[in-house]
């Protein structure tokens, strides 16, 4: 990602959403879905393009990091 020094507080507040319902190995969920008890509702267009690109990439087997990253 190239970020000018200057702009890179108007990339924050997506990126920390992004993580936070991220889910997590560890505890196997999102930070959200434990904070809230439901999982994250997501503007249909974004869940459209994310489908698209889970179906482009063979989702199955695939790191959802791996998947982050292309989207990025």
């Amino acid at each position: 990602m190239n970020i000018s020094q200057r702009q890179w507080h108007t990339k924050v507040s997506r990126a920390l959403w992004e993580d936070r319902i991220t889910v997590k190995k560890a505890i196997g969920t999102s930070p959200y879905k434990l904070v809230y008890g439901k999982e994250a509702a997501l503007p249909l267009t974004l869940e459209l393009n994310s489908l698209a690109l889970a179906q482009k990439m063979e989702f199955e087997g695939t790191d959802q990091r791996e998947v982050k990253m292309v989207e990025l």
